[in-house]
């Protein structure tokens, strides 16, 4: 399957919407009084799912100070 050439792609934390998307997402979320667990699943096929995971949480660490 050559996944570059379809409609849509999962991809790791960082690689579709840039951090600043995810900054306002999560203030967002913050605002309207969400506390609890941020999760991930894992399903980039571009990458290995270790790679993706250390991806997303590198992303997540500088969008969730």
């Amino acid at each position: 399957m050559n996944v570059k050439h379809r409609a849509w792609n999962y991809v790791a934390v960082g690689y579709g919407q840039d951090l600043q998307w995810w900054k306002t997402f999560f203030s967002v979320v913050r605002m309207v009084g969400y506390e609890g667990f941020v999760s991930l699943e894992m399903e980039d096929l571009t990458m290995s799912p270790e790679a993706g995971v250390d991806a997303s949480i590198a992303a997540l660490k500088q969008v969730l100070v």
